[in-house]
């Protein structure tokens, strides 16, 4: 069995999605083949500071020696070339020396097709020796947020809220998904996740503006030739509301 998504807290899941660089110090670069790489992990990310068609599928070796690995692959999305930003590397890294660069696929502005009906892409990484499949969910799909309740967006102290999250493709998760009300953070407790709907009580205090919503989802439906498949994307969206006089 293959390990598919983890949903892990934020903190944790930033500092994960953003390293692309291990290792201190490595000894040498090292070209390898996909199969040879049996802890290979892929993990999906969305880069910070670009836009919602923007991402990266990184390709971690889980070596547990310094050496750093340098692959030649091509990679596929539902059939599209998708660019090798980074064949693997040893780069120059602050105050640690030297770091590896781990091999990376992605795009600034995806083009390509839009996922199935299903809300599904399909990545194929391949070199000679092996073909990796990975199956995602709205992978580069932009997200929106629309209030189903109150009707007209306008919401009084202590009204119930509900908000449709959309594609409604994406499967939300509590412990990841973080609430704001017109600038009040609200716990955990306090929303409710049913399919791509969110309810919580409008607080007290709240000033007129956006109601926000950042997540991140059990997007991976299918890894095969990897060892485990991750996505670490953290994704948000927005709708207005007037509080009511």
């Amino acid at each position: 069995m293959h390990k598919h998504n983890a949903l892990i807290p934020f903190a944790v899941s930033s500092l994960l999605a953003a390293s692309s660089l291990v290792a201190c110090n490595p000894s040498e670069l090292i070209p390898v083949d996909l199969a040879s790489m049996e802890n290979l992990s892929v993990r999906f990310d969305v880069p910070q500071d670009t836009g919602p068609r923007s991402f990266e599928a990184i390709l971690d070796p889980g070596a547990t020696d310094v050496d750093c690995r340098l692959i030649h692959a091509t990679a596929t999305l539902d059939g599209v070339p998708l660019p090798l930003v980074e064949p693997g590397s040893i780069q120059p890294y602050m105050f640690f020396g030297t770091m590896c660069s781990l091999p990376r696929f992605g795009v600034s502005d995806w083009s390509g097709p839009t996922p199935d009906a299903g809300g599904i892409s399909t990545l194929e990484i391949r070199d000679e020796s092996k073909t990796i499949v990975v199956a995602i969910r709205n992978l580069g799909v932009a997200r929106t947020l629309s209030i189903v309740s109150p009707a007209g967006g306008v919401i009084a102290a202590g009204d119930h809220v509900v908000l449709a999250w959309s594609p409604s493709t994406d499967v939300l998760d509590p412990a990841t998904t973080e609430v704001r009300a017109g600038g009040i953070a609200l716990s955990a407790a306090q929303v409710t996740i049913s399919g791509a709907n969110i309810g919580f009580d409008m607080p007290a205090g709240a000033q007129a503006g956006t109601l926000d919503v950042m997540t991140s989802t059990a997007s991976i439906a299918r890894c095969d030739g990897a060892a485990s498949c991750f996505d670490y994307s953290v994704l948000g969206a927005s709708a207005t509301f007037q509080l009511a006089p």
